[in-house]
């Protein structure tokens, strides 16, 4: 007769179960498990009990290191974690060599012999103050002149 336990995050009743790598009796499922399952700061794959809250840490807690490398699944996601940190890492240097390439470019001045005029938008005081001494420039006359009217003929 197989044992059912009842695992202490999800509470459902099941045959394979992880029993705390301490001394507490926490019992976790493996598919609670391998959620629990993290890749800490110095890239080592971690677990830390859900009840008393100690870390078993992979090739150093032989307990945790064994139970580990039985399971493929396991394997698996430990693999999976490492590939995703590799990954965010790669995504994090790439994101601050661009922010530094940019900062270098916005930092860096250029004496090239392209002069790139800088536009002058006048304020709307200095616009009305334009209109009334006739000082619009000619590329804003057609928008702030009055316009004629058209006189229409009754005939068809």
């Amino acid at each position: 007769m197989t044992r059912v336990f009842e695992c202490n995050i999800c509470y459902e009743s099941k045959r394979s179960v992880v029993k705390c790598f301490h001394r507490c009796s926490a019992i976790v499922c493996r598919c609670c498990f391998k959620k629990l399952i993290e890749v800490n700061k110095a890239r080592e794959i971690s677990y830390c009990c859900p009840v008393c809250r100690e870390e078993a840490i992979r090739h150093k807690h032989k307990k945790f290191t064994m139970y580990c490398n039985k399971g493929v699944d396991i394997l698996k996601k430990i693999v999976t974690l490492l590939e995703n940190d590799i990954k965010l890492e790669q995504a994090h240097n790439l994101g601050t060599a661009w922010a530094n390439f940019q900062a270098s470019i916005m930092d860096h001045d250029t004496d090239d012999d392209i002069d790139i005029p800088q536009s002058h938008n006048p304020t709307t005081n200095a616009l009305y103050a334009m209109i009334d001494n006739d000082m619009m420039p000619l590329h804003l006359q057609d928008l702030f002149s009055p316009r004629r009217l058209l006189s229409r003929s009754n005939s068809l």
